[in-house]
């Protein structure tokens, strides 16, 4: 009876050659729990092929076929070998490689004489070695990640099909059956979405139809986790992800004292260089969320919108990811219903070019402006050489306040001359 020797029933152990992401741990291969086994295995970002990961099992076991699901999000290992180690011989023996392309998600090794029962919809098919004694009293499963498609090294999902080595003792033979026996396989992505649709749903009228499947589109999933995104983010290298992602990558870097840096290509921030909230992607990922609000798989979908129809006074943005150009200073206040009153608020803060600088302003006054108005037309030059405008040297004259604003000295009439710049 064949048995997939990587479900956790059969208590297998997993390592690996490398550091892993956060959340996706070696170990999600060999998990129990649905939601890390649906994870996978995702290397630390800054680790570059070739990675090892190996597979412990408790018993010899005969191979049949490997099925190897290469992608977790956007990560996809595109060049794959496989080795095996045999119980009284430590050293690894190559069984089979493959190189994946696009659309390709992953890869099925078998033997000649043995085709796999179920191949997974765009998989490669590939011959194991041709020798039998490499595929003999296995112990040990060794996965290579030689290539990567422009990511970091990543695994969906292993699963070592066999059988207990006639060479295995007759109580762990009796053992595994039955732990096999009385075990389930962790449930798998499409055997739910399988049982989701034949499950039936009752209408009005009392007839019973399929429920149809929730699609999300591509571009609304995060690059590295493969969820869906509430507040998108998009990377100075096109990509997107979420802003929780982005947040615990830059907690990840300031932990070994690395400043905030792309995930993809490591290149650190720049003031002109930054990610940016795709304000689009967004509310297209909002309007999907409200319009498919009453299924049971969006519901559990973080979300910026709240779930009714008020709008969240929060905002939902830090300052720090928005653009330089937005971040003027407003400071309105929740109460404001008036838009003139805080767009004049907001405008008041900025530097004007069509007026005149008004005298209160807390600026040092224009050695070449008017001393009393600061105006920078029509200047008049008195003998102290400070300067005075056309309008406010005729009131001036005819105030018969014949005094320099700025240093008190007197002027007659016949002393201002018209000055020019330059």
């Amino acid at each position: 009876m064949l048995m997939n020797f990587c479900n956790s029933v059969l208590k297998p152990k997993v390592k690996s050659s490398c550091l892993c992401n956060e959340e996706y741990d070696v170990t999600n291969l060999i998990s129990s729990n649905y939601l890390k086994y649906s994870r996978g295995f995702v290397a630390y970002v800054v680790v570059k092929p070739p990675v090892f990961v190996e597979f412990e099992f408790v018993c010899p076991v005969n191979v049949s076929h490997v099925i190897i699901w290469s992608e977790v999000g956007g990560q996809k290992s595109s060049g794959l070998e496989l080795f095996s180690k045999h119980e009284r011989n430590d050293t690894a023996a190559k069984i089979g490689w493959a190189m994946l392309r696009d659309g390709q998600p992953g890869v099925v090794f078998h033997q000649g004489d043995v085709e796999p029962g179920q191949v997974p919809a765009g998989f490669v098919c590939t011959l194991l070695s041709e020798r039998a004694a490499p595929l003999r009293n296995v112990r040990n499963v060794v996965v290579r990640i030689f290539k990567t498609r422009s990511s970091v090294p990543a695994l969906g999902r292993v699963e070592v099909w066999g059988e207990v080595s006639k060479s295995a003792p007759p109580a762990l033979r009796a053992s595994v059956l039955q732990l096999w026996g009385g075990g389930a396989e962790p449930p798998r992505p499409a055997a739910r979405d399988e049982e989701e649709r034949k499950r039936p749903s009752h209408t009005d009228d009392g007839s019973r139809r399929k429920r149809p499947a929730c699609v999300v589109p591509e571009d609304f999933l995060d690059s590295l986790t493969y969820e869906v995104m509430a507040l998108p983010m998009i990377l100075p290298c096109g990509k997107a992800v979420d802003r929780s992602t982005l947040e615990r990558h830059e907690q990840c870097e300031a932990s070994w004292g690395r400043s905030p840096s792309d995930p993809f290509t490591g290149k650190p921030y720049t003031r002109t260089v930054h990610p940016m909230l795709d304000s689009s992607l967004k509310s297209r990922i909002d309007l999907f969320l409200l319009e498919h609000a009453d299924e049971e798989e969006v519901r559990r979908l973080p979300r910026t919108l709240p779930r009714s129809r008020q709008a969240a006074k929060k905002p939902c943005v830090e300052e720090k990811y928005l653009n330089p150009r937005q971040l003027v200073a407003t400071e309105e206040r929740d109460d404001d219903k008036n838009l003139d009153a805080a767009m004049e608020r907001a405008l008041s803060r900025l530097p004007s070019f069509l007026h005149p600088v008004s005298s209160r302003s807390v600026r040092d006054p224009d050695p070449f402006d008017c001393g009393r108005c600061n105006r920078s037309e029509e200047l008049y030059s008195l003998p102290c050489k400070h300067l005075l405008c056309r309008a406010c040297l005729f009131k001036c004259i005819n105030d018969k306040d014949l005094t320099c604003k700025v240093c008190a000295s007197l002027f007659t009439t016949d002393g201002p001359v018209r000055w020019h710049c330059g």
